[in-house]
């Protein structure tokens, strides 16, 4: 079953996922994205290797290597595509905060 554009969420793997509480369950079905944030999220997902980490974590990503590992995956970047890619980035880096050890 792959579920519809915010389907997912806790309590859809509490439902799905016998291992929830333990991490990712490798049967859970990824989330689907809106077709607006197709190419974002394409574009931050194929761009993982690009994140530059300093002393207390993930940083951001360097932006040349996501350009060029864009190009050679012939992922087109608009203006669109870019902005989503910096809220995914934005939103990432805000989540691994708060998860971070206080």
């Amino acid at each position: 079953m792959i579920p519809k554009p915010g389907e997912v969420g806790p309590d859809y793997c509490r439902a799905y996922c016998r291992d929830h509480e333990r991490g990712p369950c490798a049967k859970c079905p990824r989330p689907v994205p809106y077709p607006d944030n197709e190419a974002p999220w394409n574009l931050f997902l194929s761009s993982l290797t690009q994140l530059r980490y300093g002393p207390a974590g993930p940083t951001g990503f360097d932006y040349q290597g996501v350009r060029a590992g864009a190009e050679l995956a012939g992922i087109e970047i608009t203006a669109a595509t870019w902005r989503g890619f910096q809220h995914a980035e934005s939103a990432y880096l805000r989540r691994i905060a708060e998860l971070a050890p206080k």
